[in-house]
């Protein structure tokens, strides 16, 4: 009986290449390989014999059907955006993701933006770069304690993302139509079924969903407008859920 080959496809170009922890595979019967690619070609050579194929690398229809063997896709990311589900579907590979990857390091980003934009760091930061020691410029400084963040998305990364807001008295409030109640209720966080209801009262709102067919370009102008003028506007998300072009009017406007 042949033996499955379960492909790790990264690029050679790559800051910080995955490691496959190859200890996780003992007693499994199946053949490691880990290549690093240097051109589109030598993907496709590299998934032609493959049963498994686990990436960080985008999956078009194209080398979805240079899969000749493969069952399984597994992405290293949230959502699915990077994969063509759709032609996996239709050559009968089931395509996974890993939801819960990096999730604490996200949040800990969001976080840290969050509170940059609260104490005006970055403001401060060039003026003083520039000779110029001027406190007063970066007033009003927001207390944090009892003001509202507004979280779009209360998955994986928006639950690690309350728990590191709440300690500083922030309530955290949450927009997600599709999550079930326990994380709302476990995370005390207060649930919101209108999107435009809670940015009307969020100081800072933090943006973490997927980016798919119903995310694309969900914070446009009316979700803007909704905001309030003080508002602060994080995304750790892929840009595509963002209209870029409303977000530059938004700004421009004075609307966030």
């Amino acid at each position: 009986m042949t033996r499955q080959r379960l492909v790790m496809l990264s690029e050679k170009s790559q800051i910080f290449p995955f490691r496959l922890d190859h200890s996780a595979f003992e007693g499994i019967d199946v053949d490691i390989d880990d290549v690093r690619i240097d051109s589109r070609g030598e993907a496709i050579e590299a998934v032609q014999d493959a049963d498994v194929v686990m990436t960080g690398f985008s999956l078009d229809a194209e080398l979805i059907s240079a899969m000749k063997r493969a069952r399984g896709v597994c992405i290293f990311g949230h959502g699915f955006d990077k994969v063509d589900v759709d032609a996996a579907t239709r050559s009968g590979i089931i395509v996974t993701n890993a939801a819960y990857i990096c999730n604490w390091e996200v949040a800990n980003h969001a976080a840290a933006m969050i509170l940059a934009l609260n104490r005006n760091l970055v403001q401060y930061d060039r003026a003083m770069r520039s000779g110029v020691w001027d406190r007063p410029a970066g007033r009003p400084v927001g207390p944090l304690d009892g003001e509202v963040a507004g979280l779009i998305g209360l998955g994986a990364i928006g639950r690690s993302l309350a728990k590191r807001l709440q300690p500083f008295g922030l309530r955290v409030v949450a927009y997600d139509p599709i999550a079930e109640d326990w994380p709302f209720r476990e995370y005390a966080v207060e649930r919101f079924n209108s999107l435009h209801e809670m940015l009307s009262i969020s100081d800072y709102v933090s943006l973490q969903v997927p980016l798919n067919t119903q995310t694309r370009h969900m914070i446009g102008d009316a979700e803007f407008a909704a905001m309030k003028s003080s508002a602060m506007f994080v995304s750790c998300c892929r840009g595509g859920v963002v209209d870029e072009a409303a977000l530059i009017r938004a700004m421009e406007q004075g609307e966030i």
